[in-house]
């Protein structure tokens, strides 16, 4: 006779955290997780992706105590202006035809 699956079974925000919160202190594995609370190891691994401690994108911070963001969000500004030139010149040279100057030398004979 083929095994059932479990039902899902649901579980609330607050448990979730405290779960979270009770493997990281503990340093558990996902393994050991399903074992104690019969949730999978694969929804552990997504719940500890989205909302385990220290996983936000705003609390990952670099060596100064910079966001990741806030760095990233500077380079770009700084670097935009003259991605910004270049692409202008670039579409007004191939929307005026503008090319290199022509050298002047000797006449092709006809």
């Amino acid at each position: 006779m083929p095994k059932r699956r479990k039902a899902f079974k649901r579980v609330s925000r607050e448990e979730r955290a405290k779960i979270l919160a009770t493997a990281e202190k503990r340093g558990w594995t996902a393994a050991e997780v399903e074992k104690r609370y019969g949730i999978s190891r694969w929804t552990f691994y997504g719940w500890r992706k989205r909302t385990g401690p220290g996983r936000s994108r705003r609390e990952t911070t670099l060596r100064g105590g910079a966001v990741k963001g806030d760095v990233l969000r500077a380079e770009l500004r700084a670097a935009l202006p003259g991605i910004l030139r270049e692409e202008i010149a670039r579409a007004f040279g191939m929307l005026f035809q503008i090319s290199a100057p022509r050298r002047r030398g000797r006449r092709a004979k006809r």
